[in-house]
């Protein structure tokens, strides 16, 4: 007892000591002071210094730990996708094709930045009236026009002009259709033969959200010998979710992801009274257990709110949310739990999804838009609770 006294004396000097090695160095001087043939410690003592020094303990990394680590690697592979923003910029009409997560709509605000810099008058056009509004509201760019294809007319005569100088368009898979392309090109210098355009767009399972993609319309743009850029860096997701997205799906999102991330999370529910209760576990794990706000987590779902899962949940779980329309995403992220239907959240991300009210996919080989669109807007926590056929 009195040996186990000592040593326990001599640790709790080395907590109150700042210098580790001036510890140790006193401790290997007391000890070789003394007769260790007289003063062997017994298996007690032995196993009560190793509890001390190293107590045996399970530990789980809490989300947001988890997820700050995602947030320092998305800052490498941006610097990654800026060396492509060179190889568009270079080449006055480009195709440049990625999944989800590849940093398209990244890339054309910063080419935009760069065009409206050498004076250009600059429209970028999309068909998601909420990314629309995003966009306006998160990047203040002298010389931009930010669009709908439909209502590039009056975007045109609103910034004074009747053609612009060079167009960027994100989401393109959307516009991928006679009629949009047609717009598009009578307000654009040159037109698509021989003006200055970018054209971004997934050649994954969103294509086909709002419609099947036209052939015709991306032949044609193809006759116009763009540059071709592919992006194969995915710089949104975490590997996780991208081997996920691929096992489930057959939809490839690029390589690499941001780190490993929190493993995923997935349920099948019979109804959508279960569903809810699922869905308010998740918003316990999440952030009571993961330690994110509120306003990292989005639900996602295929039905207007009314009628999904999270319409059931309770009272009090319901003031902490907010059903998302495009206003509200001038301020986004917000400082409550999102809801939002899965078509109009194209585009857009947050660090924690829930999706809810879809089915469990069944062979790779079908497309899955919805699915897709809804899995990959998880930057680092992904959350399915899937309903039985």
């Amino acid at each position: 007892r009195k040996k186990n006294c000592i040593f326990l004396r001599l640790l709790r000097f080395a907590e109150r000591t700042h210098s580790i090695e001036r510890w140790l160095k006193k401790m290997v001087r007391y000890w070789h002071k003394k007769d260790f043939r007289l003063r062997q410690p017994d298996a007690a003592a032995v196993k009560a210094v190793k509890s001390y020094l190293r107590p045996e303990f399970e530990t789980a990394v809490p989300l947001h730990v988890q997820t700050a680590r995602v947030d320092e690697q998305i800052a490498v592979f941006t610097e990654d996708q800026m060396n492509m923003l060179d190889v568009v910029d270079a080449n006055p009409r480009v195709l440049c094709s990625g999944g989800a997560g590849t940093g398209k709509t990244f890339l054309a605000m910063e080419l935009a930045k760069r065009w409206t810099a050498d004076g250009l008058k600059v429209a970028l056009v999309c068909r998601s009236p909420w990314l629309k509004r995003f966009l306006e509201s998160k990047f203040e760019i002298t010389g931009l026009t930010v669009t709908l294809g439909s209502g590039i007319s009056t975007a045109a005569f609103r910034a004074g002009t009747d053609k612009f100088d060079a167009l960027i368009v994100d989401e393109g898979q959307d516009l991928l259709e006679w009629s949009s392309l047609e717009k598009i090109d009578n307000h654009l210098i040159g037109g698509f033969e021989k003006g200055r355009w970018c054209f971004f767009y997934d050649v994954n399972n969103q294509a086909g959200m709002f419609g099947p993609v036209d052939k015709d319309a991306m032949h044609f743009l193809e006759s116009n010998q763009p540059a071709r850029v592919p992006l194969r860096m995915n710089c949104r997701n975490t590997r996780i979710i991208l081997e996920k997205v691929k096992t489930l799906l057959g939809a490839d999102m690029g390589i690499k992801g941001v780190g490993e991330g929190p493993d995923i999370r997935q349920e099948i529910v019979d109804s959508k009274e279960t569903s809810a209760q699922a869905i308010e576990e998740e918003i316990r794990y999440v952030i009571e257990w993961g330690g994110l706000s509120e306003g990292e987590l989005t639900i996602l779902s295929p039905r207007p709110f009314g009628q999904s899962s999270a319409a059931l949940l309770k009272d009090k779980m319901l003031k902490r949310l907010v059903v998302l329309d495009e206003y509200a995403f001038r301020s986004f992220p917000l400082g409550k739990i999102s809801f939002s239907e899965i078509p109009n959240f194209k585009g857009l991300e947050n660090e924690a999804i829930i999706v809810v009210d879809l089915p469990l996919p069944k062979g790779s080989k079908q497309p899955f838009p919805q699915h897709y669109v809804a899995m990959s807007r998880a930057r680092a926590v992904l959350s399915m609770i899937f309903r039985k056929q």
